[in-house]
């Protein structure tokens, strides 16, 4: 591989040359210091030996050719070999209490020493929540308690306890099922909200009808026309939206019978474009068949409509 002496990492490039030497220098430069500082060491241990091995006894010296030193002789002739130490005695005591008390270990119950003795358990302490916070009521005697613990047992009345839940659950259902019904009876008559009939606004005759009296009659029976049809069609829309918010005020307040009614309601509209349906006729004949007479008929209830508006 031909690497171009350009390129930074070259080996042969001017930047890394000079770089290799000042690595090179700096090397041989901490090998003469440390060749430096080893020959001084070595220079000063011969001359310390030299100076000791010329240096004389001196002459009021404590020591002879067969005695021993001894530093602490004062301190040993007046030392009680048999003697503890109550320091460290203590803190072996104090390493040994640390280490039952992260043990869990309880020595209180055991122990019966007069500084131990003092120390009361926590569980025979009386709790200070009266002092902290205000109670909501006078305390309970003790026969008010004994009633209170001959009720919890007595099965009469956990049979009363659970029949007056299940009562307050039939209750809670039976209200449920009362707002059920006003929303539904709501939904129900918010449909006057969508009338069917919109009046169009008038129009102003033009000049040119008022001429020619034909073509002005065949302009208004074709306007009319129109705006039935567009009028038939805002009406289709405007059924279908109006299905479409029942739909989601019955999802949105809980109410599946009325949401239920609404789907079957639109399941039964007939299906007219064809790109809505769930089939393809090349590969079923019987539905394009069928989809083929809800098409006819459909157009021949549009042009039915369409020649009673007329």
């Amino acid at each position: 591989m031909n690497i171009l002496p350009k390129k930074r990492w070259h080996v042969k490039n001017k930047d890394n040359a000079a770089r290799v030497e000042a690595d090179e220098t700096l090397f041989r430069k901490k090998k003469n210091d440390l060749a430096v500082r080893s020959l001084t060491q070595e220079a000063r241990v011969d001359y310390l030996r030299k100076r000791a091995h010329d240096a004389k006894p001196p002459e009021d010296s404590i020591l002879n050719a067969q005695d021993v030193l001894h530093l602490f002789a004062d301190i040993e002739g007046n030392r009680n070999l048999y003697a503890s130490n109550k320091e460290y005695e203590e803190e072996l005591k104090k390493e040994k209490e640390t280490h039952e008390k992260k043990l869990g270990i309880l020595k209180y119950l055991v122990e019966s020493d007069g500084n131990l003795a003092k120390v009361k358990p926590w569980w025979s302490e009386v709790p200070k929540r009266g002092k902290e916070k205000k109670l909501l009521g006078t305390l309970l005697d003790s026969d008010e308690i004994e009633v209170q613990q001959k009720q919890r047992s007595d099965p009469l009345f956990q049979m009363k306890k659970v029949e007056a839940e299940f009562a307050r659950i039939r209750e809670v259902k039976q209200t449920n099922e009362a707002k059920e019904r006003a929303a539904a009876a709501k939904i129900m008559s918010s449909c006057s909200l969508f009338p069917d009939d919109i009046k169009t606004p008038g129009s102003k005759r033009l000049c040119e009808d008022r001429d020619d009296p034909r073509r002005a009659a065949d302009v208004k029976s074709a306007k009319k026309e129109r705006l039935e049809i567009l009028r038939a069609e805002r009406l289709v829309r405007e059924r279908a939206e109006r299905d479409r918010a029942a739909l989601v005020l019955c999802r949105s307040m809980g109410l599946l019978t009325a949401a239920k009614a609404v789907v079957a309601k639109n399941e039964e509209t007939v299906v007219v474009d064809e790109r809505h349906l769930p089939f393809n006729s090349a590969f079923n004949p019987e539905l394009s068949t069928l989809a083929a007479e809800r098409r006819n008929a459909h157009r021949f209830e549009v042009h039915r409509k369409q020649r009673s508006f007329k």
